[in-house]
Order: structure tokens, then C-alpha cells, then sequence
């Protein structure tokens, strides 16, 4: 069974990297979690772990939004239709995702990506986390030091 990080083994942060205030930390950890954080101040481990569990709900998001682009193109496409034309439709929508995603400045996450998050071994370690108040509960998403 692999771990959140060996899953996402290229979400690492640097401590330059890690882009939010510790107010927007803690609503994100409301937010995914439904408790916002430890009674001490945030460290650069709790830091990088919740924006790792950001970035993976954008990740899931995207791919859940072409998932449905791509079953959309199908369900639409007439009985009647040919194989090169639902093709054509099929690529024009891949397409179409991927470069909204690239270009997109702000970057959105679906209830499909929050429900990744929130169901996933991210809730168990940020509870843990905040209940023990041990900071070694969580995955390590820095890309060097705790």
C-alpha cells in the first residue's frame, strides 16, 4: 500500500514555496478537515502537508472534469454518427481541458476533489496530527528538513 507522498512523489515544497499565511492555512484545514489547526503555531511540515492536500484536490478535480468531458463526448455523440467524427469531438474536448487548465490563474477544486481529500489518509493524518499535537503524524512534503 503506497502513501499519500509515494502517490504524489513530486509534491515536495521548499520553505520559499510555501505560498499562504497561516490564516489561509487554517481555512483550508477547516475547510478539508473541519478542524483548523494545532493550538501552536504552524510549522513548515503543517504547512507544506496542506498544501500538498490543495494541490491534490485540484489534481483530482481536473481529472474528474476531463473524465466527464470524455464520457460527455460519448453520451452526446448521434447513434448515427461516425467513429472519425466522435473522435474528433473527443480530442476537441481533451484538448479544450487541457488548455483551460494550463491557462486557468486560479486554479479551482470540485467537490469530486475535496471528497478525494477528505476520504483519503489526508483527514486521518491532519486529526491525528492536531489531537496528539505531534507534528511527526503527518507525511514529510517538504523537500528537505521537517
Amino acid at each position: 500500500m503506497s502513501t499519500i507522498s509515494q502517490t504524489y512523489h513530486d509534491l515536495r515544497f521548499a520553505p520559499e514555496q510555501l505560498y499562504f499565511t497561516d490564516e489561509e492555512y487554517a481555512s483550508i484545514a477547516k475547510e478539508f478537515f473541519g478542524v483548523e489547526g494545532p493550538k501552536e503555531a504552524y510549522t513548515n511540515r503543517d504547512r507544506a502537508f496542506l498544501q500538498a492536500a490543495l494541490f491534490v484536490a485540484v489534481d483530482k478535480s481536473e481529472k474528474a472534469k476531463l473524465l466527464f468531458d470524455i464520457w460527455s463526448s460519448f453520451v452526446s455523440a448521434a447513434p448515427s454518427g461516425s467513429i472519425t467524427k466522435l473522435m474528433k469531438k473527443l480530442v476537441q474536448s481533451g484538448a479544450k481541458h487541457a488548455f483551460s487548465a494550463y491557462i486557468d490563474d486560479s486554479p479551482k477544486y470540485s467537490s469530486v476533489g475535496r471528497a478525494g481529500v477528505q476520504y483519503g489518509p489526508f483527514t486521518t493524518q491532519w486529526r491525528l496530527r492536531v489531537g496528539v499535537g505531534d507534528v511527526s503524524a503527518l507525511e514529510n512534503f517538504l523537500k528537505y528538513g521537517n
